[in-house]
């Protein structure tokens, strides 16, 4: 913050409010699975996640992004896989 005011004494510096619990889980579950259902297995590790950033928003959206990307990104190998599998099955 005293860097803030520094670099502009005349402006208000914002000052981030923290979320709840279930404001900080709402946010987490949103980003990483929108209005889908979330995977029950997926719980325990998202609570865990949500507790570690502390109620910080920037925190949460940054997690769960990466959470997201990675979940997408096993989704897209699995049916590949399933994809490689079935060609194998006809062509070789």
């Amino acid at each position: 913050m005293d860097v803030a005011t520094y670099a502009a004494p005349l402006s208000t510096v914002h000052t981030m409010r923290f979320l709840d619990d279930g404001q900080s889980w709402r946010l987490f579950r949103h980003k990483v699975f929108g209005d889908k259902d979330y995977p029950f297995q997926l719980y325990r590790v998202g609570e865990k996640i949500v507790k570690e950033c502390g109620g910080h928003p920037l925190s949460i959206v940054t997690v769960a992004g990466l959470l997201s990307k990675f979940l997408e990104l096993q989704s897209r190998g699995t049916k590949l896989r399933q994809m490689m599998g079935s060609w194998d099955q006809y062509y070789l």
